[in-house]
């Protein structure tokens, strides 16, 4: 397994890791520093390296990637090109993807928790707002990543969230140039109805995916199940998704209606951003007893992985994750005494309004006996 494979530029390939979309990915590192961690090490692939268009996107991928940083996000390390082959070098992550997680549960016939799948499409939907936003200042424009789905949101052994794969990310400026790959769209399933008509995106897109994803998470079934990835787009682009009380009939009604408006057909009845989504998430879980952390997501891999999660190492990004959580908490602890200030103050004027209209009729009926 670490017999190496070769080298390209300063780095030594040890082995395959996987493959999709423009790219091979595998483990590799420095030269001649056999004691550093390991990187994941994107290469474009050989049918695509001849071609300006493919080169120029997987050049675009890395710029784009490499101006990205946040938790919820894998991390870029370096990019360079070495004998004509663009490369883009990441943190190694170690866990599973949620569609790795869920085929394995299927098997077991087991399903995780409702708070735990929310907790996760949040984390999620705040690195794809990171993401919508990189963008800014850059003719205007706007990212959009695209290919939201189960196989692009990872989860770490230490329970992280991480959004991965930015090949079919685009700026929203972009969208409708017929050459750029982000036309190969991503899984038929999680697609909204303007990527399925060829209409204009915007991050409204990655959050109608997110949605889908979200169903699925809850549920274990697509909102738009057909026996044809024809019918599946047939219901995407007429407005079709399954409700959710048709598959959890005790679903809060809460989390119906969030589902339900990420899912909606037009991109103005949805939320209208990921951040807006991620809050919709947060304020349904701050109801919750039992409030999941990023421990029940380990948890979680480790019940249903066994001894198959990959061994843990040190992760490049596992200080500030922890960093930014504990900004994130502290930000939930300003919105939950916000919170109670002002259930406090309704129910102290709901107090006197009692006292009012109790007053107000003992006047009244003195009035009637006098008379």
């Amino acid at each position: 397994m670490d017999t190496p494979l070769g080298t390209l530029g300063p780095y030594v390939l040890k082995r395959r890791l996987g493959e999709g979309g423009m790219g091979k990915v595998y483990v590799a590192q420095r030269l001649g520093q056999e004691n550093a961690d390991e990187i994941a090490l994107k290469v474009i692939a050989e049918p695509y390296g001849s071609d300006p268009s493919y080169i120029e996107a997987f050049r675009r991928e890395s710029a784009l990637a490499s101006a990205l940083d946040h938790p919820n996000i894998v991390r870029v390390l370096d990019q360079g090109e070495a004998v004509g082959r663009p490369y883009l070098a990441m943190e190694l992550l170690h866990g599973r993807s949620l569609a790795d997680l869920w085929g394995r549960s299927r098997t077991l016939e087991t399903w995780w928790s409702h708070p735990l799948a929310v907790h996760v499409i949040a984390e999620a939907a705040f690195g794809l707002h990171h993401l919508h936003q990189a963008g800014l200042g850059q003719q205007g424009a706007v990212w959009v990543h695209g290919d939201v789905s189960p196989q692009n949101i990872f989860l770490t052994h230490h329970g992280e969230v991480k959004v991965i794969d930015f090949g079919l990310a685009h700026s929203a400026l972009k969208a409708n140039d017929d050459r750029h790959p982000a036309k190969a769209f991503g899984k038929v399933q999680y697609l909204s109805p303007e990527q399925a008509l060829g209409r204009p995106l915007d991050p409204r897109t990655d959050v109608f995916s997110l949605g889908a994803t979200l169903f699925e998470a809850l549920c274990g079934a697509s909102a738009f199940s057909a026996t044809s990835k024809y019918l599946v787009l047939m219901r995407i682009t007429q407005g079709e998704p399954d409700g959710l009380r048709s598959h959890l009939p005790d679903a809060p009604r809460e989390l119906s209606m969030l589902v339900d408006r990420a899912l909606r057909h037009e991109p103005g009845e949805r939320f209208q951003s990921a951040l807006e989504m991620a809050e919709a998430c947060q304020h349904y879980l701050e109801a919750q007893l039992d409030r999941p952390t990023q421990e029940d997501v380990a948890r979680t891999l480790t019940e249903v992985f066994g001894d198959e999660v990959d061994g843990a190492r040190p992760d490049l990004n596992r200080r500030a994750t922890a960093e930014y959580r504990d900004q994130r908490l502290t930000e939930r602890q300003r919105q939950t005494a916000r919170m109670k200030e002002t259930q406090a103050l309704r129910q102290h004027q709901l107090f006197w309004l009692a006292v009012g209209l109790g007053v107000g009729l003992l006047i009244g009926l003195a009035w009637l006996l006098l008379k």
